[in-house]
């Protein structure tokens, strides 16, 4: 048998020799639970006995609340509405015209007429039942009276179909339109000047005042009636008003004369009814005149027979506005 060598036989002793007992590590990272080293968690992990990361939850998103159910508004709705003309003059008929869509077949319809700004009472039209999605057209002869008082009028309308529901307005149309009155046109065509002072109504006379005022114009101007009514006069006077015409008007406590007028130019007789704008005849300077010019008298009441003059002045400038002449 050969013999090993010390060296060998060195190296053969150890490796049967039993395994020593390992020391506890001191390495910093070292775990004594379970022997071996704690995972740092440096990737998102957890260390042995964390409890895991709650997944994150996305936020709910808001309900949409839900759509009410469209209300359908079945109340009759006004499609048209107009009265013409929209300019009128006491005793004229003027006509309404209107349209109303709606599901009852018959509706019920009114006009209360208003003025604005006065003390006027209002007026009440019954149009009665009319038929609905139709148009319709009614001549307004309650308007026509000579009486009409003068100014802005307004027309509202208002209504109720047969199941009982109101009338609302159109879409972009109102209830309510307005029509002008207009109950006098300035008496004469043409061009004119009120003049100075002396034309004025009050200035000074020879043993007495100024009861109208004068109105310069050129000779053979027309002379028109400021409103419809009856001929009272057709006279002349040598001394004072020459050739003069008196009017009384229709619907009024007002009289109306007009003095220096051109011979035989005048185209109207005593009881004549003229109509408010009808030619009386023509600008002259007959009579106690200084110049072609028109001397113009109102009378509250009777002219000569009760009544009073008054200043016609402000009644002559509002009556320019709407008429066809030029004041220089």
């Amino acid at each position: 048998m050969k013999t090993l060598g010390p060296i060998t036989a060195a190296a053969l002793l150890a490796a049967l020799a039993p395994a020593p007992t390992l020391a506890a590590s001191t390495h910093p990272k070292a775990s004594s639970a379970g022997g071996g080293f704690s995972y740092p968690g440096t990737n998102g992990g957890a260390s042995y006995g964390e409890a895991l990361p709650k997944t994150p939850t996305k936020p709910a998103k808001p309900k949409t609340p839900a759509r009410k159910p469209s209300i359908v508004d079945t109340r009759p709705q006004l499609q048209a509405f107009v009265v013409s003309p929209t300019v009128i003059t006491p005793g004229q008929t003027p006509a309404v015209r209107f349209q109303v869509k709606g599901r009852a077949r018959t509706i019920r319809l009114r006009l209360v007429v208003s003025w604005p700004g006065t003390t006027d009472a209002e007026r009440r039209i019954d149009l009665g039942r009319r038929a609905v999605n139709a148009p319709q057209s009614v001549a307004l002869t309650a308007l026509a009276d000579p009486a009409l008082p003068e100014g802005a009028m307004s027309v509202r309308i208002a209504g109720r179909d047969s199941e009982g529901e109101l009338l609302r307005p159109g879409v972009h149309l109102s209830r309510v339109t307005q029509v002008q009155v207009r109950g006098h046109v300035f008496p004469l065509r043409g061009g004119f000047s009120y003049g100075g002072p002396g034309a004025r109504f009050g200035a000074a006379r020879n043993g007495h005042s100024h009861q109208g005022q004068d109105l310069l114009t050129a000779e053979g101007a027309p002379v028109v009636a400021p409103r419809a009514g009856t001929i009272e006069y057709v006279e002349y006077q040598a001394g004072g008003a020459g050739w003069y015409v008196v009017l009384h008007g229709d619907g009024a406590d007002f009289d109306y004369a007009f003095m220096h007028l051109k011979e035989s130019s005048i185209t109207v007789v005593k009881g004549q009814h003229v109509d408010q704008g009808q030619r009386l005849g023509s600008v002259g300077h007959t009579g106690d005149a200084e110049g072609s010019h028109l001397h113009f008298e109102m009378w509250q009441g009777a002219w000569w027979a009760g009544g009073h003059a008054i200043d016609p002045l402000p009644y002559l400038q509002q009556w320019q506005q709407w008429s066809p002449v030029r004041a220089s």
